[in-house]
Order: C-alpha cells, then structure tokens, then sequence
C-alpha cells in the first residue's frame, strides 16, 4: 500500500558507533533459505557494522598496530510474532574483526543468487573486508602501514567466505573449498577467499552469463579499479595499485611494473581509472540484465562514488585479458534537455554513490548525501519517424534534439545539401559533400558544435539508441569509449 515501517533498528540494538566517516551499518543481507520453510536459513537475515571494541575478537589488530573500533557480522531473525519485522533479541554474533582506524571496514555482504540450493556455494557468504585503512593526511607517511595487504594471517584486505550458520558449536563454518582452507598452511587463514584488496566495500554477482564476481576495489591516490573475483586470487595489494608498482613510503606515485611480474602471481584488474578526472574512488556495480533499457542489456554499471560520474562497459570485453575500454555517460534533464551532473542534480560537492539491483535485473542509484534512490529506464528513441523531442523535425540521423541541451536542439543536419543555418554557402563539417558549396568563412559552426562531435562516425542517430533515463527527470547519453590509466 506504499506504506513504510521499521524493519530492523541497529542501532538501538546494538551499541553500534556512527562517529566518524566509514563508521555504522554496512550492509545486509538475507539467508537464500530466508523463505524456505523448516530450512536452516529461514527467517535469517545477517548485517555488518560498527562495534565499540570493548571485547576480545576473533581476529586481532597486526602486531603494533592501535585499535580504532570492531567490525562485527552479526545475525538476527524475524519475530516469530510479525514477519514485517526482525527481533531484536535475536541477534547473534558470527564475526568480529578489530579495525586499526576508522576506515576501510567490512563492507558488503552477500549470497551468490546464481546458485542452486544442491551446489556446494549454496548458503555461503561472501564478506568484503577493507584493509583497515590509514593514519595521517596528506600525503600520508607509508601505505598499508602494518603490510596487511599480503598477510594471508589476517582477514584484513581480503574477500572472506564462510557459512555463517552456526555449526556443531562454532558460531559459523569455514567451507573446504576456500583456497587458503585446503592449502593446508596453518599460518593462512581459511576463511579468506580471495585477497590483495584495498577497500572493496562493493561487489556484485552478474546473475546472467557466467555470474561472474564483479568487484570494485577503491585506490590509494591514483587508481581505481574493478576485479573479477576468484577463489585463490591475489589482486596485489599492496605491492600494487590497478596495473602499477606500489612503494611503501611513497604514496604519491606509482611506478612501471618490473620485468619479472607476470611470475608473481598476480591478478589485475579488467577495468581502471586515474584520478586526472577529479574521479577518486569507484563504486560498483551490476549488469544490467532487466528490461526497462534495452541498449543496457550486458553492460556493466557503475561509476564513481565522490564525483557520482557513472560508467559503463561491455561485458564481452571483461573476459580477463587486459583491460576492457568503457564508456562515460552524461546526465541529460529529461523534462528540460538540459545537460546536468549528479552532483549539480543532488546539489552537494560529493555524490556518495552506489548501486542497487532488483529481482528482475533493472539497476538503482543511491545517493547518500540526498538520500534519493533513482532507477535507470529507457528514453525516447531516435529515428523512429516520430518528433518524440517536440522540436517540429521528425526525429533523425543527425537530430540534436534526441540528447543535447536546448542552446543545441535546433542546429541542423550537415551535408544535407541545404543552408539550414542561414550563413551563406551550403552546410557542411570540414568535408564537402557531392554537389555542396562550402560557407566562405569555413566548416559551418553549427555542424561542428558539441552535438556534431558526438556523433561522428557514428550512424542511426548516434546516440540516440542508447539513450537511457535516470527517474525522475534524468537521462543518460553515452560519449566516448576509453580505458584511461591503462599502463
């Protein structure tokens, strides 16, 4: 009936901090039994978040490092009373993991959709754990001050994976299958699944093709990047950032990768980008896999947390190879025309982005700052033979009107073989065409303007196809293809 009501309040449930940056609830997840009657899992629901560190952890701080606070992963199941709410006195405690500063946390939690209840990954659940984050400011004196990022003896900076059902006693289980549980070395920890990670606060499982792991992990002070996840993997950090050296006592730079490198074992990402941009901290992520935008169908989303620029990439050219190139997207007010950014639509100098996904595949923005949740659908197509801009042409190859602010809707087509203009001589870009006299003062100005590099080489009303809008008012065209910080 669009009405609201609380389902689960942690914070008054538990003493959970929300202090500082990066501190409070992370995440939530429910059990893929939450449904099924009699099942382990039904009813179970599981969150992160911040915990005074007023206990012993299971896992400890590295060896002279401070204690800033506890992640905790913590269970709770509905009221047996209301199933439009949690107990609150249910709450059980699976993990807790001493943070060294207030940063870089457990993030994102999940269960992988793809799997069927028979498969073995059934009911595990995938933790995102941040690397613990930093001291001093900027540029800071060291990265990964206590060299966690490699530590296989610590949960810090990894993708852990456990059943978070408690089990003969142990308040959750580490599944055989994790590639640091079977290597049989008491000094790796088997709940690490993959590791070599900064900050991979998001991750997303594609729930079609092959379900790929898509995760984005945030940089240092030059790269970001999103990684495919893999049972085993190493994805460098902090020897290394996206596809480059790390120094320890040099947080500025990043250096060429050494001569021997492809001997270390290392994963990189497949997808990555500078800061030269004002872009400095990605957030992922999904493939789209619904049916409100068509033309998004097997791209991946995601875009950048601080600068809320969105991203787009093929999923055909995420194959692992390399880096895939990607395209950035431009926000267009769909009641106006006009070109706008998210920050200008949210109204701060910080988006804090990040993404959601529906059942049915169709892909959610949230801003933190304004606390709005926006879904991505389908805008008005391009030579259709309808004038669905309203600017009294028929919609075309060239017609400006389908993705350009209005100071630009009305320039006309080039080598049309008319003076649309006015100026003298025919239309034309730089090149004449058959039969065409060109303006005396040089490439008409009206061809050659913003609409008129965004579509060149391109054909059937260049963008107009991939058109995407961002409710209420928003739409996206996309402009270019790239693979910036490549090295």
């Amino acid at each position: 009936d669009g009405s609201l009501s609380l389902f689960l309040d942690v914070a008054a449930a538990t003493p959970m901090l929300s202090n500082q940056r990066q501190i409070g609830l992370s995440s939530l997840a429910f059990h893929p039994d939450f449904d099924v009657p009699g099942a382990a899992g039904e009813g179970r629901i599981f969150t992160t978040s911040s915990q005074p560190a007023d206990v012993t952890p299971d896992f400890p701080v590295p060896v002279g490092a401070p204690v800033s606070h506890h992640s905790v992963l913590h269970e709770w199941t509905l009221d047996a009373t209301d199933p439009n709410q949690v107990d609150p006195a249910s709450r059980r405690e699976v993990l807790r993991v001493a943070e060294p500063y207030h940063d870089h946390n457990m993030g994102q939690i999940a269960f992988d959709p793809n799997v069927a209840p028979t498969d073995p990954d059934h009911g595990l659940l995938y933790i995102a754990q941040g690397d613990g984050g930093n001291f001093g400011c900027c540029p800071r004196p060291t990265v990964d001050p206590h060299f966690v990022g490699q530590d296989l003896g610590s949960p810090l900076g990894t993708m852990l994976r456990i059943d978070p059902l408690a089990l003969g006693g142990s308040p959750y289980g580490v599944p055989l299958s994790n590639a640091f549980e079977a290597d049989g070395d008491p000094s790796t920890l088997g709940e690490i699944w993959a590791h070599g990670l900064r900050n991979p606060h998001r991750f997303t499982f594609d729930t079609g093709g092959t379900g790929r792991l898509f995760i984005s992990d945030i940089g240092q002070s030059n790269i970001e990047e999103i990684v495919i996840g893999a049972n085993g993997a190493n994805f460098g950090w902090s020897e290394r950032e996206g596809t480059f050296l790390v120094v320890h006592d040099n947080e500025v730079d990043v250096f060429p990768l050494p001569p021997n490198d492809a001997t270390l074992g290392f994963t990189y990402p497949v997808v990555q980008y500078d800061h030269d941009e004002g872009d400095n901290a990605v957030s992922g992520g999904s493939v789209y896999r619904g049916s409100a935008v068509p033309a998004l169908i097997d791209r991946y989303v995601f875009g950048d947390l601080a600068s809320g620029r969105l991203f787009i990439a093929d999923i055909d050219d995420l194959d692992g190879s390399g880096l895939a190139p990607f395209e950035t997207l431009r926000l267009l007010d769909a009641a106006t025309g006009e070109e706008r950014t998210l920050l200008e639509m949210i109204g701060v100098a910080r988006a804090d982005l990040r993404f959601g996904q529906d059942d049915a595949g169709e892909v959610y923005l949230v801003t933190k700052q304004d606390g709005a949740v926006r879904r991505l659908v389908a805008a008005a197509e391009c030579n259709d033979g309808l004038d669905n801009d309203g600017d009294g042409f028929t919609d075309a190859a060239a017609d400006p009107g389908c993705h350009l602010p209005s100071s630009l809707r009305e320039a006309p087509q080039c080598q049309d073989g008319l003076d649309n203009d006015g100026q003298p001589g025919t239309d034309f870009d730089g090149g004449v065409s058959a039969g065409a006299t060109a303006d005396p003062n040089g490439a008409d100005p009206q061809c050659t303007a913003g609409w008129k590099k965004l579509e060149a080489a391109q054909s059937s009303c260049g963008l107009g196809p991939e058109l995407i809008a961002l409710l209420p008012a928003l739409a996206f065209a996309r402009i270019r293809r790239s693979a910036r910080g490549q090295a």
